[in-house]
């Protein structure tokens, strides 16, 4: 969600959008994360902790393919909508799913060397772009 803030309002700027507009579409990514914390555990319950997480990866994956492709405002806010949606349910599931495999011997070193994985993953990605 955090890099969407950066680039969402650059793009839609190139667009002609405005920024109460492109506040609105900021705002539609969020709200869905916020709805979505009402129904992922039942969801989870449901369906299983592995299926919900390969299926909003899987989501999230296509909203991101299809906001590149469609540059209607609109169809901008849905997309990002469910991206949200998808992200939240994502990110949570993936924490619950690494804290399950772990003792209370390993899972204060595990867990900061997964989150440091990430943030470097999450830091590094504009450097490669940058040099692509």
């Amino acid at each position: 969600m955090g890099i969407n803030f950066v680039t969402f309002p650059t793009i839609l700027t190139q667009h002609g959008i405005g920024s109460l507009r492109i506040g609105i579409a900021a705002t539609c990514e969020i709200s869905a994360g916020i709805l979505m914390s009402f129904f992922l555990s039942r969801l989870v319950a449901k369906i299983g902790l592995m299926r919900t997480l390969s299926t909003f990866s899987f989501i999230y994956a296509i909203a991101t393919l299809l906001i590149f492709f469609y540059q209607s405002f609109y169809l901008w806010m849905g997309f990002s909508f469910i991206m949200g949606l998808s992200w939240f349910a994502y990110a949570i599931t993936r924490q619950a799913w690494v804290n399950s495999m772990l003792t209370k011997s390993n899972r204060g070193v595990f867990l900061g060397f997964f989150n440091m994985t990430i943030a470097v993953g999450i830091g590094f990605g504009p450097l490669i772009v940058a040099f692509s």
